[in-house]
């Protein structure tokens, strides 16, 4: 897919041009020139400039980031082939003259994968958050999804897809690109079950951490689409990893993985970490097994989940007695921190008996310990944070955290001039993992049309039908909002709209869907067909 961007603004910096293109993205620039035969031109790509306005390009660490050209004479364009960068500033060395608007077209490239949903509101802040993660989706899809797109890795991070996939189905047609991916990741398997942590040879294979991904992404392929293929065509692939999962475990659980909470800004459990995604992957075994028929795997995978949890809450609950917040946190007393206690939740890990005090400490974390609603979580867990306080009803705390406007927040992020989502909270740590257009944190994105417009759940039926929750978060300060989504089954619009004191919710469904409307009291059920009701 190659769209166009035009210069936004162009300038002389010394002995180089800078060009602004507005827009981070992904691609290259086509440069119209008129110059002597042997002339030498040098084009560099950043995202950011330094405070004397030339270009910063630490980001980029190995990753060189330039295009050569030596002129044959007369006019000629020059344009990139066989590679792509990302960044939104250009620097140009080498020609003679004064550098005009016209001469410069950025490429925008990504996988063409169609855009099936749509979603605004009256808070123009949330659409541009929205429209960033759109952007950096579009960025970071290059026959498979990449982590980042300027540095030198843009690698297939399991990870880093797989808490971008929720929103990248919700706003993408991608079957078919993960499809395509999966088989990638399947080609990597070792014969003892193990795999590669990036989707590609040579990467390590002792973390389970960075390969939940695979099974993330496979179940948000599945539920947005009811697509039995995709869970047959790789069900076997993740059940010989699981029998390798399972023949190293110590006490019942992982004992060993080296990432963490990739960038949070505390410091979580390391293996509390794993676990909990550990078990998050049965969970999803579980589903695969039974949309499958699976009954005798099916039964292995609850077993194996129950002694998991057991395990978890053995070694990781509640360890740090002598600390007051120890008793209802998961972790050790170095490491009281937001991350595990959301997933123990989340999960279902936490005890019955305990729920009600881990779900205050958490709260308290999150909304007070540091004098305002902040997520200290990195770019692993801040979905999962996320869609834990929206499953215990409290949409306004994420409301109050996408609303924040300092550090750490999205606008926070829209205040430093992003198009696109960073990696990080920070907007610069001197020359470390600063890029600024990585889809992990789009981790947050499906909170728009799953809270604000309210469509809570997907979830396909085996005969073909598909059965929704609707349930909309209404802020006091905004005044509409609407989201079209158009599924396998048909299109999907909510919307609704404020008149005085009251409210008007409508719903487009298609016929294949039954869905349950719930706002405080009010409830209804709903079938295929056009709903108005006044909230």
């Amino acid at each position: 897919m190659v769209e166009e961007l035009k210069p936004v603004k162009i300038w002389k910096q010394k002995e180089c041009w800078l060009i602004y293109f507005g827009q981070n993205f992904t691609g290259w620039i086509r440069l119209s020139i008129q110059e002597n035969e042997g002339t030498v031109i040098k084009i560099r790509h950043g995202e950011v400039l330094y405070p004397d306005g030339s270009l910063n390009v630490e980001n980029l660490r190995f990753a060189k980031a330039t295009d050569i050209y030596t002129c044959k004479g007369g006019g000629e364009c020059y344009e990139p082939r066989f590679t792509y960068h990302g960044f939104r500033y250009a620097e140009i060395t080498g020609l003679s003259g004064e550098l005009k608007e016209e001469q410069i077209i950025g490429k925008v490239v990504h996988t063409d994968n169609q855009e099936i949903s749509e979603f605004s509101c009256s808070d123009e802040a949330f659409n541009n958050i929205f429209k960033a993660m759109v952007w950096t989706m579009r960025s970071n899809m290059h026959s498979i999804p990449t982590d980042c797109c300027q540095r030198d890795e843009r690698q297939g991070w399991m990870a880093d897809a797989g808490m971008a996939s929720e929103f990248g189905m919700l706003h993408f047609d991608l079957t078919n690109f993960y499809r395509k991916w999966f088989h990638d990741i399947r080609d990597t398997q070792e014969k003892d079950g193990s795999m590669p942590l990036a989707g590609a040879p040579g990467w390590p294979r002792d973390t389970f951490i960075w390969k939940v991904g695979y099974h993330m992404t496979l179940r948000n392929a599945y539920l947005y689409t009811g697509d039995k293929e995709l869970v047959e065509e790789n069900y076997p692939t993740l059940q010989k990893y699981e029998a390798y999962l399972h023949s190293t475990l110590v006490n019942g659980l992982l004992a060993y993985d080296f990432y963490n909470d990739w960038l949070a800004l505390e410091f979580a459990n390391n293996l509390m970490i794993a676990n909990s995604f550990l078990a998050d992957f049965y969970e999803s075994l579980i589903l695969f097994a039974n949309v499958l028929e699976d009954t005798q795997g099916k039964e292995l995978y609850e077993n194996r989940l129950i002694d998991l949890k057991d395990a978890i809450n053995r070694e990781y609950y509640g360890k740090c007695m002598d600390n007051p917040l120890g008793t209802g946190y998961y972790g050790t007393c170095d490491t009281l921190a937001v991350a595990p206690s959301a997933m123990a939740l989340e999960f279902d890990i936490v005890p019955e008996k305990f729920r009600e005090k881990v779900i205050r400490e958490m709260l308290f974390q999150v909304v007070e310990s540091k004098g305002s609603v902040q997520y200290p979580t990195g770019i692993l867990t801040s979905g999962i944070l996320n869609q834990c306080l929206s499953d215990l009803g409290k949409d306004d705390i994420i409301y109050q955290f996408f609303c924040r406007e300092d550090y750490p927040s999205l606008k926070f992020m829209l205040s430093k001039g992003a198009t696109t989502i960073w990696e990080r909270w920070q907007y610069l740590v001197h020359n470390e993992m600063n890029s600024h257009n990585h889809p992990a944190l789009c981790s947050l994105g499906p909170w728009f049309i799953k809270g604000i417009c309210g469509l809570r759940k997907v979830e396909p039926k085996k005969d073909g039908s598909v059965h929704l929750e609707i349930m909309p978060f209404i802020p006091s300060d905004m005044t509409h909002a609407e989201m079209t989504y158009m599924t396998v089954w048909g299109k999907i619009k909510l919307n609704w709209k404020k008149n005085g004191n009251k409210v008007l919710f409508s719903a487009e469904l298609p016929g294949a869907a039954n869905a349950d409307f719930v706002y405080g009291e009010k409830k209804a059920v709903w079938k295929g067909g056009n709903y108005e009701i006044e909230l």
